[in-house]
């Protein structure tokens, strides 16, 4: 993955690292990919997300980690 766009340090160490596409569908809802890394850097998680506006999930699943 590319440089993020957003890195949001949590509390127990973790870091979410968030990449959005950079244009918005045509219902306004825009793509993102979340990424959960650990203290120690390494990537537990990928999450591909669509949002809409409003902030609501329109479309989640699980990116297998390679």
């Amino acid at each position: 993955m590319s440089k993020p766009d957003s890195i949001t340090q949590l509390p127990n160490g973790w870091s979410e690292e968030i990449k959005f596409k950079k244009h918005h569908r045509a219902d306004g809802s825009v793509s993102q990919v979340r990424k959960l890394v650990d203290p120690d850097g390494v990537t537990r998680e990928i999450w591909h997300e669509v949002t809409a506006r409003d902030g609501t999930i329109l479309h989640q699943h699980q990116i297998p980690i390679l």
